[in-house]
């Protein structure tokens, strides 16, 4: 499965030579990487100890 890319401010979709030429580049720099499974759903306190009103 993959994407569909677009013109950055006119939503056009690319022609389908320039979108594998941008979809050959993505897979070269995310391929063998796993997305974490787990997240850290803990909830960060703010810098000055006080909580929000």
């Amino acid at each position: 499965m993959r994407g569909q890319w677009f013109i950055d401010g006119t939503w056009q979709p690319l022609e389908e030579e320039e979108s594998n030429l941008i979809e050959q580049v993505h897979l070269s720099c995310f391929k063998g990487q796993q997305m974490q499974e787990d997240f850290d759903m803990e909830v960060s306190k703010p810098v000055d100890g006080k909580e929000g009103a």
